[in-house]
């Protein structure tokens, strides 16, 4: 799924719903720029894609190092750290799809001849939970 999927990352907090915690708002956004397989970002753009200060994002990418979310490379440069390994691992343990979901895509996969998608909607964002690929 592409960041596109998700919707734009937040800029500032501008499209939190009002119960949300900007401090969280903010470390999601900056965690959402590493969607590509090896992907490492400087302070520099990750400011530039975020819109965060540089001095908010020093302090986000500290505690997100600390917590084991981000990991800093010897050239200063930041990727994804183990602790997003364990939390997929975690991920990946939760119960299958209904038959009848996974069924139903099959069979539009079959009758269509196109790869289908199962999402989830989360607020104004969705979520990829299941794909049929086609022949």
């Amino acid at each position: 799924m592409t960041t596109a999927d998700r919707g734009s990352a937040d800029r500032e907090g501008a499209d939190r719903s009002p119960e949300s915690v900007r401090a969280v708002s903010r470390a999601v956004a900056v965690l959402r720029r590493f969607d590509d397989p090896g992907r490492r970002l400087g302070l520099a753009e990750l400011a530039s894609a975020t819109g965060l200060a540089k001095s908010t994002l020093t302090r986000l990418l500290g505690t997100l190092e600390q917590e084991g979310l981000l990991a800093r490379d010897p050239d200063g440069g930041y990727g994804p750290g183990l602790e997003l390994l364990r939390w997929a691992g975690l991920a990946a343990e939760l119960p299958p799809l209904p038959a009848a979901v996974t069924e139903r895509m099959g069979a539009l996969t079959r009758s269509l001849g196109e790869s289908t998608t199962f999402y989830l909607r989360r607020g104004e964002h969705r979520v990829a939970l299941a794909r049929a690929e086609s022949d």
